[in-house]
Parts: structure tokens; sequence; C-alpha cells
């Protein structure tokens, strides 16, 4: 009850006028309900049926005083008008609650998935890098989907809940015994279905790690898929998916199988209750037939109510582990957030120098340090070469210089001023950083190059196209710069791809610009030729190159060479030589 009170808290939030919206048409729907099934009485009275003076009278007195205070004579029309009053007003109330109840599923489900997908991006890197990415893939797509279906059975749920509510009192002013002995078999039903429910709960926490493991793998191996063909490794890796699938489709036949015994019980357990409820007022109570009718009609939908209700927390209960792992997943992505900029506007300014004194960083779970004690300076407008071999710190280097990650001592510093937690962002603004990873999207080479710069005129872009030795190739497509390149550029070569990142990088003209190897993939003759665009670039901008291959002393002012960490660590002084 803790997690469905939760759960259900969390959706009104995120639009409490139109979940209390909901619950008043809810309590109408029930309301009118009941009109309509106490209406029958009266149309039993006018076709003759003697009704005297009991029970079924007494529920019906309140509406029959009201008719004759204003002088209206019962009569078949007036009853008959009222009921098709009556149930046209439950038939529109029920329509306003089903457009209301899935407006609210939809609108909590871009809701949730927005504030996490926005608390993703606030979150710093290094937490990031500790997670998988398909496991925040998964968390905004799937298992948000599936709380907005729970948010739907949960209004659903309260919905048939307001109208067993109605049916319940209805009974009580019909038979009060009666209604005691239905609720005391409603009692030890519910008695009976609880470990359903727990069982519910269990198959949902299996389900999701099934679903998060198989999400993994599907990530995993369509990121690997060249490679998985080259290996002829198809059949090991079906087979690796195949059982992983396997528990997925255990678990989904499982809640089935639960929600079917679930119903099962619950018809048993109503033909019995009918049965005995039916002897006992004939039998024992004595009730009269109009009164038993009228009963036997509200119990008749009641019960499907209750069996409503039921597979309604079950399909909740099954759903619940996700809701609570996105809630974690947003708790976690909230303590890791980075300080955001009050003015948008505000930048950090660069016109001397960037010092990173004394820094040293480990990764989590790594013994030996990152870079360690490292000092060096990069001079405004300096062309600077990070070199070493892999491992040396070349990538942790440049991540520490962006600002994406902490160092656990030391610091950068801007023109003198410490890079922290509140200028970070305005820092970025000032620079591009193309790293090792082409981030290309499914769209044109056009969309791709305006990314960051969505207000580029059509000559910056063949300039920059130009400056990357991009714009001979770009010509020679089809469609030119309208070609659509596939995800992640596909349909370019490695050292096409890596082109049109570099154009990308030059086109937002940035007073930083980090090429962490973004020209690995080129031939010589291409690389060659970017170098000479950035060589007649030189004094612009500042740019630091990481690369494990020799460049041209002409090309650089500065030279930064890193040694990968041996065994032991020296004692006296770092490991990295700038």
């Amino acid at each position: 009850m803790k997690q469905l009170s939760q759960a259900f808290v969390d959706i009104f939030q995120s639009a409490p006028l139109r979940v209390s919206l909901c619950l008043i048409l809810m309590v109408l729907q029930g309301l009118f309900s009941g009109v309509g099934l106490l209406l029958l009485i009266p149309l039993l009275q006018l076709t003759g049926m003697e009704l005297g003076d009991g029970s079924v009278n007494a529920a019906l007195e309140p509406g029959l005083s009201l008719l004759a205070g204003i002088g209206q004579p019962l009569s078949l029309t007036l009853v008959l008008a009222i009921y098709v009053a009556v149930v046209g007003s439950f038939a529109g109330i029920q329509y306003l609650l089903s457009v209301t109840t899935i407006e609210v599923q939809q609108n909590y489900v871009r809701r949730k998935r927005d504030n996490l997908y926005r608390s993703l991006l606030r979150t710093r890197w290094q937490f990031v890098i500790q997670r998988r990415m398909s496991e925040f893939l998964h968390c905004l797509s799937t298992q948000v989907q599936m709380i907005g279906e729970s948010a739907n059975s949960m209004l659903r749920m309260m919905s048939e809940a307001c109208l067993a509510l109605v049916y319940v009192g209805i009974s009580f002013l019909l038979s009060w015994e009666l209604s005691l002995v239905a609720a005391a078999f409603g009692c030890c039903l519910l008695l009976l279905i609880t470990p359903m429910n727990r069982r519910a709960l269990v198959s949902g926490k299996v389900q999701l790690a099934s679903y998060k493991s198989i999400f993994h793998m599907l990530d995993e191996q369509l990121h690997s898929l060249k490679m998985i063909k080259s290996h002829a490794g198809e059949a090991l890796h079906a087979s690796r998916l195949s059982q992983v699938g396997k528990k997925l489709e255990e678990q989904a036949v499982a809640i089935v199988r639960i929600n079917a015994l679930t119903q099962l019980m619950y018809m048993l357990g109503a033909v019995i209750s009918f049965s005995v409820f039916f002897y006992l007022a004939v039998k024992w109570l004595q009730i009269d037939i109009p009164t038993l009718a009228v009963l036997l009609l509200v119990l008749s939908r009641l019960l499907p109510k209750f069996s409503t209700i039921q597979a309604a927390q079950q399909r909740v209960l099954h759903q619940i582990p996700a809701f609570l792992d996105v809630k974690a997943m947003e708790r976690d992505c909230e303590a890791h957030w980075e300080t955001e900029l009050a003015d948008e506007s505000t930048t950090l300014p660069f016109a001397e120098s960037i010092c990173v004194n004394k820094v040293t960083h480990h990764y989590p779970g790594s013994a030996r340090p990152a870079l360690e004690n490292f000092s060096a300076t990069i001079g405004k407008n300096q062309t600077v070469l990070v070199s070493g071999p892999s491992g040396s710190g070349k990538s942790t280097l440049a991540d520490i210089v962006v600002g994406l990650l902490q160092p656990e001592s030391g610091a950068v510093l801007i023109d003198g001023r410490e890079l922290t937690q509140q200028n970070r962002q305005a820092w970025r603004r000032k620079l591009f950083y193309l790293t090792q990873e082409m981030y290309l999207f499914h769209d044109t080479i056009r969309a791709n190059l305006s990314l960051f710069a969505p207000e580029a005129a059509e000559e910056d872009l063949w300039e920059a196209l130009d400056m990357a030795a991009a714009k001979e190739f770009v010509l020679e497509l089809k469609e030119g710069i309208d070609t659509v390149i596939g995800d992640q550029g596909i349909r370019l070569s490695g050292g096409e791809k890596q082109r049109i990142c570099l154009a990308r990088a030059i086109l937002t003209q940035p007073d930083l610009l980090i090429l962490d190897e973004a020209t690995s993939a080129l031939d010589p003759e291409n690389e060659e030729r970017i170098h000479d665009e950035l060589r007649r670039l030189h004094g612009r901008f500042t740019l630091i190159i990481i690369s494990h291959r020799p460049i041209s002393s002409e090309f650089v002012d500065a030279e930064i060479r890193l040694q990968a960490p041996v065994n032991a660590p020296r004692e006296n002084g770092s490991d990295y030589h700038t």
C-alpha cells in the first residue's frame, strides 16, 4: 500500500488539476450509476407491482419527496425521462472520464520522460560514465511507458472502486444483513487473493531485470554487429539473447497465469456467495421479491467490479518495480547534478591562458591514477600537441580541461580564475570538444553540420567543409550536402565521418578547439590537408590536438608529452612529463 500510495502521489503531482477532475468524474459516475439503479424501483411500481413499505420504498423516499415538493406526480413518462437523462449523463461522464484518464496517462509519461532526460543532461559526467548507456535508454523508453500504463490502471482501479462503493451503499440501504454477509465473503476472498498480489509484485521485479538484461545485450550486440558478423558469431550471440528472452517469456506467462487464477478464484467465490446470498434472502430473512430483485441486480454489478479492481491492482503491482526504478534513477541523477547558470548568456573570460595546476585524478575502481600531480600551461591562441601512449591520460586531461571531470586535487585556472561547478557551463560555451567518438545522426549532412550552429549561412557550411577537407567528397554525393548519411553516419567511411565532425567543430568558431584523435581515420594526404587549413587559422583560436601520431613541429607551438604509469609509482614527482 505504501508503494501504491507513492505512485498515486507521483501521478497527482504531475497534473493535479486533471487528476482532481478525474476523481470528481469518478464520484459523479458512481452517483449517476446508483440513481439509475434506484429508478428501476418506481418503474416496477408503475407496471403494477406492489412494493409495500419495505426497504426498497425507503431507499427511494428522498427522490419521491422531491417530486412531490415541485408538484410533479409520479408517471411512467416522467420516470422514463429521468431515467434517460440519468443514463445519458452517466454515459457522458464515462466519456469524459475515459478521455481525461488517457490525458493524465500521456501527460504523466511525457513529463516523467522530459524530467528524467533533463535531469540526466544536468548530471556530472563522472556519474554518467559509471553507468551503462543502455540503462538510461531503457529507463527513458520502456520503463517510463510501463509506469504510464500503471497510471492508467490505477485510475481505472479508482474509478471502479467508486462505482463499487455506490453499489455497496445501495445494498446496505436495501438489506444491511445481506450486505454484511456479502462483505464477509468479500473479505475472505481478498485474503485468498493476497498471495497472488505478492506473486505479481515479485514477477514484476524479475521481468524488469530481464528487460534490462535484454536491453543491455541488444545495445552491445547491435553496436558490435560488424565484429559479430566478421567472426561468424551470429549463432553464439543469438543463443545468448534467446536465453535472456526465455526469462522474459516466462514472466509474461507468469503474470497472465496469476491474473487468470485470480479471475478463476473470483468466479468461484462469486457463484458461491451468490448462492448463499440468495438462500439466506429467501429462507432466512424472507425478503420480498422486489427488494430481492434489486439486490440481485446490484450484486450482479458489484461482483465484476471487485474482479476488475483486483485485476487492475495486480497490473499496477506488476509495474511498481519499474516505477521505483525510475524514481531511483531520478534521485541518483539529481544527487549528481551540475550547477546550472542563472544567466544563459554568461561566459567565462579567456584572454590569456589555461593553467592545469598539480591535478590528480583517479577513475572509480582503478588503483592507479589517470593523472597525478600534473601541471601545464596553454597560452591563448596557441596550438598545443598532447601526445603519449594509450593509457597515459591524454583524454582524461582533455575531460578535465573541458570541465567534464572534477580533479581530486589541483585545479584548472582560466586566466587565473578556477574552473568550478558554478562556471563550467559558461566555460563550455567558448569551446568545442571533438572526441574520439564520432557523433553523427540519421539525417542530412546539412543538419549534422548545423547541430550547434543552427543559424549558419550556406557559405559558412561550405567554408567549414572546405577547411575540413570534406568539400570535394560532399560535392560528389548525389544529394550533395542534403544527403542522408544513416545512423551514426554508417553510409560514410571512417575518414569521411571524421571530416564532417571536424567541419561541424570549425563551424562553431570556438575560442578553444580540442581534437581528440580527430584525424586518426584519415589517410596521410587528407590529414595533411586538414593540418594545412588549421595552420592557416593559427592564432585565431586555441587548439589542443591529442594524437599518438607525430606532427610537424612547424604546426605546433608546444607539446605536452605524457607517459603511461609504471607498475610502481615513483617516490618523488609524477609519472607524467610535459
